[in-house]
């Protein structure tokens, strides 16, 4: 039997001669109970945003983004070419395909109907809106950036806003760019300019995490344009989802592009501040709360040393009978424990019973325009595990502080 634990546990269930130790002990518990059950929630409600804004930045992001390390362009050699499609037909599955896109990327000038805007023309081949999901963002026309020999393009929202696009009418947008080899004219600019016209096909939404000024049209149409050869990128990207073999798809790429020259990017690296932002709020927010937690907890100290005391007839007792002063300290340490036990255990039942109500119910709305009209929750064991270990270590660590002198 372990004496001192037995010993707490009696100590901290019995009658008290000052009534006022039994209410400081109460105040500690539900302090603590309260605190728990914040942060069970909170961090609860935390990775349930958490997890939206993650589906909402990378929903149309690509598994992998392959980039020169120097320069804005690359030029893929035939091999890399058949690599790539080798990758594809290899780890391609029945639930997830892998989908390789050759993109080209360029800020260029636009006109339409007399009104100016700069802005990134996205080159991309005929597959590109569909395996990038960009389909589902249509809000009008619909998602093509050819058709036969007529060169389309797509916009997004605020681009075509601001330019005035609407598939509806056929005037051709006009896009320019610098020639690289032309020299420039003062007397007529407009010779030492590449243009081309496209026609408006679709609008699609404001894709989060991507420039809001976009637009995308045919490869061999942007290539011509910005004086690129037809092998010749900005970038190669990877759809691959959810399937089980990316990190052999990732391998692969870098062993087709080699990591001196270019970089290989995964769906993290490629919104790195992001995440990184995400997590050390998440942080901070556990550690404001925990601290509330602790200054609750400091009451633990004030009951224990009140009980230590009233208690000085009975250390000395357990003094006569060989107990050394180790093992009595050690039974007000574990009292200290028990009430931050008792109120963690308790403030986690309540925390995650309150978390279950809203995931079934959505009782809690969410006022506003926002992507969802009610608090999201997402419970996660470890989150609950360290809140646990936390609370718990807090209480002992506060109850050890106390002195003991049985004599």
């Amino acid at each position: 039997m372990n004496v001192p634990l037995f010993i707490a546990w009696r100590y901290l269930f019995a009658r008290k001669k000052h009534n006022v130790i039994n209410i400081i002990s109460m105040i500690s518990a539900i302090g603590i109970c309260i605190g728990t059950m914040a942060l069970v929630v909170i961090l609860s409600v935390y990775n349930g945003f958490d997890g939206i804004i993650q589906k909402f930045y990378t929903e149309h992001k690509a598994s992998f983004v392959v980039q020169a390390r120097k320069g804005t362009s690359f030029e893929l050699e035939p091999w890399q070419v058949m690599q790539l499609r080798l990758l594809k037909d290899q780890f391609s599955t029945g639930d997830s395909d892998v989908y390789v896109a050759k993109v080209v990327s360029q800020t260029v000038f636009l006109q339409y109907n007399g009104r100016q805007k700069i802005a990134t023309a996205v080159g991309i081949d005929t597959l590109y809106g569909r395996k990038a999901s960009l389909v589902s963002a249509i809000l009008q026309g619909s998602f093509s950036t050819r058709f036969g020999e007529v060169p389309m393009a797509v916009f997004t929202k605020s681009l075509a806003s601001t330019l005035g696009v609407n598939p509806a009418f056929m005037n051709p947008v006009e896009i320019y760019f610098p020639s690289r080899t032309s020299t420039i004219s003062l007397i007529n600019p407009y010779s030492s300019l590449n243009s081309a016209k496209v026609f408006p096909q679709g609008v699609i939404q404001d894709i989060s995490g991507y420039d809001t000024n976009l637009m995308y049209v045919d490869v061999p149409l942007l290539q011509e344009l910005i004086e690129y050869d037809s092998n010749e990128f900005s970038s190669v990207e990877v759809y691959a989802g959810n399937n089980r073999f990316l990190p052999e798809i990732e391998k692969k790429l870098k062993g087709i592009f080699k990591p001196e020259d270019f970089s290989v990017k995964d769906i993290y690296q490629q919104n790195e501040v992001i995440f990184k932002m995400v997590n050390m709020e998440k942080a901070m927010v556990y550690l404001i709360l925990f601290f509330v937690i602790f200054i609750v907890a400091i009451n633990i100290f004030s009951s224990l040393s009140m009980l230590v005391l009233e208690k000085r007839d009975e250390m000395l007792t357990f003094h006569s009978m060989g107990m050394q002063d180790s093992m009595i300290k050690r039974i007000f340490s574990l009292q200290g424990a028990l009430i931050s036990l008792l109120g963690a255990v308790t403030g986690i039942i309540l925390g995650l019973a309150l978390c279950v109500l809203q995931i079934k119910t959505h009782f809690i709305a969410l006022p506003g325009n926002y992507l969802t009209t009610w608090y999201p929750v997402d419970i996660h064991a470890t989150d609950i595990l360290i809140v646990f270990a936390g609370v718990a270590a807090m209480g002992y660590l506060i109850a050890s502080c106390i002195n003991i002198k049985a004599h």
